[in-house]
């Protein structure tokens, strides 16, 4: 099985610096058109089923790549964003020192929202589930960048705290192989081009 892991497109809240975590935002304008890009480089991988948080802005990257390449959705809640607790919905800029992250560990928990120790049974019940729905061919899967970090963690079996420094751009496609090799696409600079994720 082949897992391909993409973020959602990006939201006006990304663009204006805002912690979303668990609240929402409409995409961003140009969305549309690195969509497109992303369809484009999917297109040919095989993709059989999407899975998707039930976030809005991830379900709504989702949705408009079912359409175009004609496959089903599924909804898995499992995917949903960790929530920042009482940061949500505020400038990063007003609550983060320049450059830091919301969570530096395992076990912060933002705002009194969760940490990723706090998620990782509900990520992994999700991984499951994906894996007991197919025994093979290619799957797509759309959610956030601290979900997608503990995806990754899972999926290699590595400690999160290797993950917590990474963070997902939007336009980079992640490609889990059935030999636990992890790449990217970053389907705006470099085409279909195949990079380590060392290199993101």
């Amino acid at each position: 099985m082949a897992i391909y892991l993409v973020r959602h497109a990006p939201t006006e809240a990304n663009r204006s610096g805002f912690v979303l975590g668990t609240q929402d935002s409409p995409l961003a304008e140009g969305g549309a058109d690195l969509l497109r890009l992303m369809i484009a480089a999917l297109s040919a991988s095989g993709i059989e089923r999407i899975y998707s948080s039930p976030l809005g802005r991830a379900l709504a990257t989702a949705r408009i790549i079912s359409e175009e390449i004609a496959v089903p959705l599924v909804i898995l809640p499992g995917l949903t964003e960790l929530s920042a607790g009482n940061l949500e919905g505020r400038r990063r800029s007003e609550v983060l020192p320049q450059g830091g992250a919301l969570r530096g560990g395992s076990y912060d928990r933002p705002g009194g929202g969760e940490s990723y120790s706090d998620a990782v049974p509900r990520v992994t019940a999700a991984l499951k589930a994906i894996y007991g729905q197919n025994a093979d061919g290619s799957l797509l899967v759309v959610a956030h960048s601290v979900v997608n970090r503990i995806l990754l963690a899972l999926f290699l079996n590595r400690p999160i705290e290797e993950f917590i420094p990474f963070t997902q751009p939007h336009e980079v496609i992640l490609s889990l192989g059935t030999d636990g090799a992890v790449f990217c696409r970053d389907i705006v600079k470099w085409g279909a081009k195949r990079m380590s994720l060392s290199r993101i």
